[in-house]
C-alpha cells in the first residue's frame, strides 16, 4: 500500500461543505491508514458542537479511520511546530491558546516521523510543512482536484466548478489561488 495521507481540518471542511468528501476517498481511500490525527478530529468535533454543519459528515465518515495519537516523545516537537505556526501565546495558561495550530502541528510531526503526506489549505502550515517534509509530500485542495482530474474522477470544468463552490461559501484556498481558477489550472 502507498504511504498514508494526513488531512488537516480546513481541507476536510472544504470538501465536506460542498458534500464532496467522496473525492478525497477516491484520491486516497486506497492508501493505508491513518488519514487524520487526533487533534484534527478534536478540532472537527469542537466545530461540530459549535454548529458548523459540515463537520458532522466528516465525523460520520468511516473511511478516515481511527485518528493517529501522538506519542509522549512527540509532544515537544509538536509544541515547537505550534510556535512556528504562529502560536506566540503558547506559554500562556489559556487552554484555547495551547490548542491553537495543534492539528497542523500534530499532522506535520506525524508526517515527518513516519514519512506520510500532508494535505492542508492553511498557508502557514503548508509553508512550514513544505520546508520540513519537502514540497512533494504536501498537497492542497487544488492539488487534490488535479489528482481527481488525472484519475478521471472529475473533468477540468468540474474541478473548476468544485473549487468555485468551495470559494463561494467563503472558504479560502491557499493565497496563490485567490484568483479565479480556470480549466487551464487543471
Amino acid at each position: 500500500m502507498a504511504d498514508p495521507v494526513l488531512y488537516d481540518a480546513v481541507t476536510l471542511r472544504h470538501f465536506s461543505s460542498i458534500s464532496r468528501l467522496d473525492l478525497l476517498e477516491l484520491c486516497h481511500g486506497y492508501r493505508s491508514e491513518p488519514r487524520w490525527v487526533a487533534a484534527v478530529r478534536n478540532e472537527i468535533s469542537v466545530a461540530d458542537r459549535s454548529g458548523f454543519r459540515e463537520c458532522r459528515s466528516i465525523l460520520d465518515t468511516t473511511w478516515l479511520g481511527e485518528p493517529l495519537d501522538p506519542e509522549e516523545d512527540d509532544l515537544g516537537q509538536i509544541a515547537r511546530l505550534q510556535i512556528a505556526l504562529g502560536n506566540a501565546g503558547f506559554e500562556e495558561e489559556d487552554a484555547a491558546e495551547k490548542l491553537k495550530h495543534r492539528g497542523e502541528a500534530e499532522s506535520i510531526q506525524q508526517a515527518l516521523k513516519y514519512g506520510y503526506f500532508f494535505v492542508t489549505d492553511d498557508n502557514d502550515a503548508h509553508s512550514v510543512a513544505s520546508f520540513r517534509l519537502g514540497g512533494s509530500r504536501v498537497l492542497d485542495t487544488v492539488d487534490l482536484l488535479r489528482l481527481a482530474v488525472a484519475n478521471s474522477d472529475l473533468t477540468p470544468p468540474e474541478a473548476v466548478e468544485t473549487a468555485h463552490r468551495i470559494q463561494g461559501l467563503g472558504r479560502s484556498l491557499r493565497r496563490q489561488y485567490e484568483r479565479l481558477l480556470t480549466v487551464r489550472d487543471f
